[in-house]
């Protein structure tokens, strides 16, 4: 056995060392990782033949490969994936590829925070930009190439680094700076978009020498620019438009406000700005994403991003909806110009009281002097209330809906917390949920999600929302299929169809009901309980599940938190839809006053299990939902054994004995 050993070692050190070093390149390491069977297709079929050319070169020859994973190639838009696909673009796909690599370096992460920049494999040289990100609320950490995390950083191989990150590096970077490209744009998208006025600014500057900001879009190794567009910029009044350009001191302070410097911000870690924003060289400039959209305000006046990271040779650029830190327009007066804003528009001008010497919401909108803050619904918001009731007809509701969005305050959306509580121009109260899920701002029991905030207005402050609060639009069923916070809840009772039509039910009109619905943590703590588990996914504990449902549902009631039927320190025994069996009545009881939405102390009990609601009154045409913190089971195991006391566990009893006599008599016949 020794001497068989000793030849198989042998055979390595003859033939060993070249196999060794085979499975040790960056080319094996690409091709084994079955994340990157794109990127390799790719490398193989370009024009220089990269993986075997280069990748697969001699150990003295570093290189560093970020190489995207085949989830990031569905990322890319079909038309591109199309042009990279082609075989006639074989040049700008071997350009586009040697843009994912560095030559002449074996570069690890640790090293990334003082490089900063690279340049990489193609033709002009163009750089790639670095970025180390620490953890805060809204951002991940990590580190970042371009706008591109490096999701699995540090392979080593003989002939270099592998680094696998969740983007293409698209678009490819320019080797023009910023302002030279500013000047002459290479990409359609930005040229679609336009940047003439833009640059008219720019070149209208004073020239300040070395060190002004003209230069400094020029020199500066590592910067941020905030574009706006063309359309953006062609919003301006002609006689605000004319009077900052005379103003070259004032046109400096705005452009110098969407620049940031020594800082290469991508779309992508725009939320490590945090709260207070970072320095711009005038003002500071905050950045935010909502849902998939980027926003950003210098002085609460800013835009959305609408073409991210466009990498020059200094830095990055994004083109964005809204001109930052300069206003010229009231509030009824953007409304009537925003084309997502028209029915709010013609909302605010069919009521009576309009114009400035006037005593109506119109009025009140335009006046200068005021600071006010408004919710604006956006059309689609609009078109849902137009489904439930003819709003536009009852003039008298209309003004009560509009002043509940109107707050004689100013106050920017970093302001709004869970403890955040408004008082409506029409003394009503304005509540705020802040979470994973976005922020909400809830009226009359109406809840609606802030879309975009911090539009700047010379009286205020906008944030656009997509509900109309103060009147319901969606029933029970259409708050769950569209509610994220509701989501657990809403697959549990379509897991449950088979045994009930509880979803039929919710969709009622004629149906009314409170529910107390388990927030998604609260069904997903059940689930990682053995017990639960069994319950969601066994198909024989189906009608367990229908009872757990049905006994947070009061039907026949719809029960506010401040309902008179909940008198703070009383028991209020309901009866919910199981009866008033052991298994369906369930106990509220109201603590104290819902001062806010994280202040809120209604307990529900059954049994030996307690929850909280930690969201109340969410209303809709059919009732009203509560969010507690726990599903209310008294214990899983006794739930599992079968609710004996239930009328339906019961029958099936009898019927399983009656099926054993039978059994018994066949056999003794």
């Amino acid at each position: 056995m020794a001497s068989f050993r000793c030849l198989i070692l042998l055979g390595l050190l003859i033939l060993g060392p070249g196999m060794i070093e085979c499975q040790n390149k960056l080319k094996q390491r690409i091709e084994n990782d079955q994340r990157l069977r794109r990127f390799k297709e790719l490398l193989e079929t370009s024009r220089s033949l990269l993986l075997d050319n280069y990748l697969n070169g001699v150990p003295e020859r570093k290189y560093t490969v970020f190489a995207p994973t085949d989830a990031a190639w569905d990322k890319l838009p079909e038309i591109v994936q199309n042009n990279l696909r082609d075989v006639n673009n074989a040049e700008s796909l071997d350009k586009f590829l040697r843009y994912h690599i560095i030559k002449e370096a074996k570069i690890h992460t640790t090293e990334m925070a003082n490089l900063k920049y690279k340049e990489t494999m193609e033709s002009n040289k163009a750089k790639v930009f670095f970025n180390m990100v620490q953890s805060n609320g809204n951002q991940q950490g990590g580190y970042f190439v371009n706008q591109a995390k490096i999701i699995q950083p540090n392979t080593d191989a003989e002939n270099g680094y592998l680094h696998i990150i969740d983007e293409y590096l698209f678009p490819m970077g320019s080797t023009k700076s910023m302002s030279g490209y500013i000047s002459q744009p290479e990409s359609q998208e930005v040229i679609n978009m336009g940047v003439l006025k833009f640059q008219e600014m720019m070149n209208a500057l004073p020239i300040r020498g070395p060190g002004g900001l003209r230069d400094q879009l020029t020199d500066l190794e590592q910067l941020t620019v905030f574009v706006p567009t063309n359309e953006a910029l062609s919003t301006i009044p002609t006689a605000k438009w004319d009077e900052l350009m005379a103003d070259t001191t004032k046109l400096e302070q705005v452009v110098a406000s969407h620049v940031i410097p020594n800082k290469v911000y991508f779309s992508s870690i725009v939320d490590s700005m945090g709260e207070d924003g970072v320095q711009a060289v005038e003002g500071r400039i905050v950045g935010r994403t909502i849902a998939n959209d980027v926003f950003i305000k210098s002085n609460n006046i800013g835009g959305r991003v609408v073409l991210p990271d466009i990498t020059v040779d200094n830095g990055v650029f994004h083109m964005v909806d809204h001109i930052l830190n300069f206003t010229y327009f009231n509030i009824y007066a953007h409304i009537s110009q925003e084309r997502k804003l028209q029915q709010l528009a013609q909302a605010v001008i069919s009521l009576p009281g309009g114009g400035q010497s006037g005593t109506g919401v119109q009025a009140l909108l335009e006046r200068e002097g005021e600071e006010l803050t408004l919710f604006a619904p956006v059309d689609s918001a609009f078109q849902l209330v137009d489904t439930a009731v003819n709003l536009k007809a009852n003039v008298t509701l209309l003004d009560i809906i509009l002043k509940l969005h109107i707050v004689r305050q100013q106050v920017a959306f970093k302001d709004l917390t869970n403890t955040t509580v408004l008082n409506s121009v029409n003394s009503k109260k304005l509540r705020f949920v802040k979470g994973n899920n976005g922020t909400f701002v809830i009226g009359e029991r109406i809840k609606a999600k802030i879309i975009e905030p911090d539009v700047g207005v010379t009286n205020g402050i906008i944030h656009y929302i997509d509900n109309v609060m103060g009147i319901a639009t969606k029933n029970l069923k259409q708050e769950l299929d569209s509610n994220d916070a509701l989501g657990y809840m809403n697959s549990v009772l379509i897991t449950a169809q088979t045994h009930t039509d509880l979803l039929t039910d919710l969709s009622e009109r004629t149906s009314k009901y409170t529910m107390f619905v388990p927030s998604n943590i609260a069904w997903e703590t059940l689930y990682n309980q053995g017990t639960g588990k069994s319950l969601i996914d066994k198909i024989n504990y189906r009608q367990n599940l229908v009872w757990v449902l049905q006994r947070h549902m009061v039907k026949g009631q719809v029960i506010y938190s401040d309902s008179s039927q909940l008198q703070t320190g009383v028991n209020v025994e309901l009866n919910t839809v199981l009866g008033s069996s052991d298994i369906g009545k369930i106990t509220v009881k109201k603590l104290g006053q819902c001062t806010s939405l994280t202040s809120c102390e209604i307990k529900v009990l059954f049994k030996g299990a307690e929850a909280r609601v930690i969201e109340p009154d969410i209303e809709t045409t059919n009732g009203v939902i509560h969010i507690i913190d726990k599903v209310l089971i008294d214990d899983p195991a006794d739930l599992l054994r079968g609710a004996v006391s239930s009328t339906a566990w019961i029958y099936a009893s009898c019927i399983t004995t009656i099926l054993v006599m039978l059994t018994g008599l066949l056999l003794h016949l």
